[in-house]
Order: structure tokens, then C-alpha cells, then sequence
């Protein structure tokens, strides 16, 4: 489950943090391979949960969209598939994991109501903005 894997989450982000300050190549490799196998072990725990929630309706908020499930579906998937990629590639070039880290991260704020309903930046500020009011 996807609360289980965070809580691990610290430890190989210290790793990653200290091979990157200090460490050499071989740390650093290692390092991004680690921090991929536990985010990409994170992802993984979410391919269950959409549609799981999508059956089960009574566990969300009565006003959530069924359509909201199916456009998560994708998100876990492309976590997984760019985790591991990061994972590979940062065995032979720790910097390309790292920016495939930093894209993941992006991709997830960017799609956090689904991939095919990712509002525009300025669309999700007005909408914090309205909520705020």
C-alpha cells in the first residue's frame, strides 16, 4: 500500500542526499537506483487503489466523479515505467535519473486530477484562489 512505501521514503532520499554531497560515482549510481526502486515501489501501490475506490464508491466522497478513477488509471503505470527508467539509466548516468525525478515530480502536480483532466497552471491557481474566498 501506497502509505507503507512513504514511510521508507526518507531513508533513501537521505542516501540519494549524502551520495550527492559527498559520494562518488558509485554511490551516487547506487544511490538513484535505490531512490527509484522505493518511488517506483510507491507508484506501484497505487495501480490497485483507482479502481478498487472506482468499485467501491461508498469509501470516497459522495460527489466524486466516477470519471475522476479512469483518469487516474494512468498515473501509477508512468510512475512505475519512469521510475524504472530512472533506476537503469542512473546506473550509468546518475545526473538523467535525476531529471526523470524531477519530471516525475512535476507530472504528478501537473496531473493530479487525471492525466486528461491536468488543469493549466493558471486554471488551478484561480480555482485555489476561489476556494480561499
Amino acid at each position: 500500500r501506497g502509505e507503507r512505501t512513504a514511510v521508507v521514503l526518507p531513508f533513501p532520499t537521505a542516501v540519494l542526499a549524502e551520495a550527492l554531497h559527498g559520494g562518488n560515482p558509485t554511490d551516487q549510481r547506487a544511490a538513484v537506483a535505490l531512490y527509484a526502486l522505493v518511488a517506483g515501489l510507491m507508484s506501484a501501490a497505487w495501480i490497485a487503489v483507482f479502481p478498487y475506490l472506482r468499485d467501491h464508491p461508498q469509501l470516497v466522497e459522495p460527489e466524486t466523479d466516477p470519471a475522476y478513477f479512469h483518469a487516474q488509471r494512468i498515473r501509477p503505470w508512468t510512475g512505475v515505467i519512469l521510475y524504472t527508467a530512472a533506476g537503469l539509466l542512473g546506473l550509468l548516468a546518475p545526473l538523467i535519473g535525476l531529471i526523470l525525478f524531477v519530471v516525475m515530480i512535476v507530472f504528478h502536480g501537473l496531473t493530479s486530477d487525471g492525466v486528461h483532466e491536468a488543469p493549466s497552471l493558471r486554471r488551478r491557481a484561480s480555482r485555489a484562489k476561489r476556494h480561499l474566498d
